[in-house]
């Protein structure tokens, strides 16, 4: 732990889909001035969580990265646990002094990245803001950022990763890697099979293929395949339903066409969710936008195809 009075981490309150979370981040991070810009920040895995989860439940937020998701899991699952997963090494201590001021369940801390196998992988740290690292696998010829230092982590499967904290049950999963979610869900089998938690997996078209050498399509093949039950959810809080493959490939066209991404949440069994979760809006040059740090633009176009 550094010493408080030289580091630059700094305790900040902001809401994340209506919850107050206390995070400890470097006040010049871009990733954190962006989340501050707004009072509430709709978060589309946390506003699943409130209406799904029981209060003793157990969740795993994949890509932590400052902790907003974790912090605000912590207030969802009072009772329960929260596993904060996150490669980056410069985020570190900010995120275990975020999950030690949670205001609800314990927050553990594991500092791994997620793949298909355990072993190390290489981290690409931005300096702009620490949404924007990634992992690389090797082989895919990907240059570093001029702003990127480069250093190997280990990389951690899901399922060593529920042995090594001791869990008995998972009830969600949120996936938020830069492009590795594919590789992550591989590293999952033997948890999806034996608890069917809802996962929650961002589908970013960019870092899909920037990162994860992989493509927009593999990623719903692979959680469709899993998950009779397939929703995608915009910026802007609406709710596609998943159900057939016309649904899904105006999904992927849309993204192809016009960019943007949204959260596909896959579960075993029916959940109850609103055919749009309610987001603060806010006035943009003269447009009322939704308060989130993704694009709105997706959501517009999925609304005009239904």
């Amino acid at each position: 732990m550094s010493d408080p009075a030289t580091s630059p981490l700094r305790s900040v309150t902001n809401a994340v889909s209506g919850i107050e979370v206390d995070i400890v981040a470097d006040p010049a991070d871009m990733y954190l001035q962006s989340q501050l810009a707004a009072p509430d920040n709709f978060e589309p895995v946390v506003s699943v969580a409130q209406r799904i989860l029981a209060a003793d439940a157990v969740v795993l937020d994949v890509g932590a990265c400052l902790g907003f998701v974790s912090a605000a899991m912590s207030q969802v699952v009072p009772t329960g646990r929260v596993v904060a997963v996150e490669a980056g090494p410069h985020l570190i201590e900010g995120l275990r002094a975020t999950a030690a001021q949670a205001r609800g369940a314990s927050v553990d801390v594991v500092h791994a990245a997620v793949g298909a196998t355990s072993g190390e992988i290489e981290y690409h740290a931005d300096a702009n803001g620490g949404a924007w690292g990634y992992v690389a696998p090797a082989g895919t010829g990907l240059r570093a950022p001029a702003t990127a230092n480069v250093v190997t982590v280990a990389q951690r499967t899901i399922d060593d990763i529920v042995i090594d904290c001791g869990l008995d049950r998972v009830d969600l999963i949120k996936l938020d890697v830069e492009g590795f979610e594919v590789r992550a869900l591989e590293g999952a089998q033997a948890t999806l099979g034996r608890w069917s938690p809802v996962v929650v997996a961002e589908l970013n078209p960019f870092c899909l293929w920037r990162y994860g050498r992989t493509l927009p399509q593999d990623l719903t093949d692979v959680m469709r395949a899993r998950f009779p039950h397939l929703h995608a959810v915009a910026p802007d809080g609406s709710v596609t339903l998943l159900d057939n493959e016309s649904a899904i490939s105006a999904l992927l066209g849309t993204i192809g066409v016009t960019g943007g991404l949204v959260d596909l949440v896959g579960s075993t069994t029916p959940v109850d969710l609103p055919a749009r979760f309610a987001v603060v809006s806010r006035a943009v040059d003269g447009n009322v936008e939704p308060v989130c740090h993704r694009a709105s633009i997706l959501s517009r176009v999925l609304r005009r195809r239904r």
